[in-house]
């Protein structure tokens, strides 16, 4: 429907808009300018409320939207970490080498590991992607800079940083395992 849109504007514009201008006054320039703005405008107001429609059919086609792409590590971890917590609510099955009590420990390492994936790409947590070795030095050095500056931003601790390794560790491990 939208491609229908745009053909009957762009149409418009190359058909109509140059039979106006050969029989056009310059004086009556302003009109021009008017009639210009009028097709703009609708063209505007039958496109943009159908952008959410046009994602939702993406999606439904594609099982992702050009919008989602915008910041692709954000849909792809909250996609993953709802994913997989409907997986654990609803689990009929584990891998053989585990127990249900492990795998629900691995799926919830996971889930948090997405959790935290999607505060990163949203910006409410700092990830310092360096050498564990380095790690420490630049989180103290980062921290001190926010000190200064009174600003009030989570920077991942030691411990989180390793668990968040393990959490994307377990994902690649276990990857083929996650089904229903």
């Amino acid at each position: 429907m939208i491609n229908t849109h745009c053909k009957f504007f762009y149409w418009i514009r190359n058909n109509i808009m140059p039979i106006i201008e050969l029989f056009w006054d310059k004086d009556l320039f302003p009109l021009k300018y008017r009639v210009e703005r009028f097709f703009s405008d609708i063209k505007f107001k039958l496109l943009t409320p159908n952008k959410e429609v046009n994602y939702f059919l993406q999606r439904a086609d594609k099982g992702w939207a050009k919008r989602d792409t915008w910041n692709f590590d954000s849909y792809l971890s909250k996609v993953i970490k709802d994913g997989l917590r409907y997986l654990k609510k609803t689990m009929h099955g584990y891998p053989s080498n585990l127990t249900e009590k492990q795998w629900n420990k691995v799926l919830d390492h996971i889930i948090w590991t997405f959790d935290i994936a999607n505060k990163i790409s949203e910006g409410d947590i700092i990830y310092l992607n360096c050498k564990e070795e380095e790690y420490t030095k630049l989180r103290n050095k980062l921290i001190r800079g926010y000190d200064k500056k009174k600003l009030h931003t989570k920077v991942l601790t030691k411990r989180e940083y390793k668990e968040f390794k393990l959490g994307f560790d377990l994902f690649e491990k276990y990857f083929f395992n996650l089904w229903n």
